[in-house]
């Protein structure tokens, strides 16, 4: 009887050590953009401030979509530039359960010199 016990105890810690030795995947839970002042000028670039929750999220990818190509163009990961004026919303899209969230940008005309 005493063996049995010892091996049920000495099976049960090997699995436990076994199941918590891997890598853990964190899932997404929220992201947010932040498009600074919502308003710049043809020619100038804002840079985007993109959040994953939570911060150890195991996948941080995510695709940014600006709506109307035509008045906002997107430069990389973190930076757009005005094209023409106009409104127009970008949103960023998380990799993993694509999670969805957007900010508004105004571009206006560029001051006379």
């Amino acid at each position: 009887m005493a063996k049995k016990l010892v091996l049920f105890v000495l099976l049960f810690t090997f699995t436990f050590l076994l199941s918590s030795c891997g890598d853990s995947y964190v899932e997404v839970e929220y992201i947010d953009v932040d498009c600074g002042p919502g308003m710049i000028t043809i020619g100038e670039t804002i840079d985007l401030y993109v959040t994953i929750l939570p911060y150890d999220a195991t996948n941080q990818g995510f695709d940014i979509h600006v709506d109307d190509n035509s008045i906002l163009t997107i430069l990389n990961d973190h930076q757009v530039q005005g094209l023409a004026e106009g409104f127009t919303w970008v949103s960023v899209t998380s990799h993993d359960k694509n999670y969805m969230n957007a900010c508004s940008v105004y571009v206006m005309p560029a001051a006379p010199q």
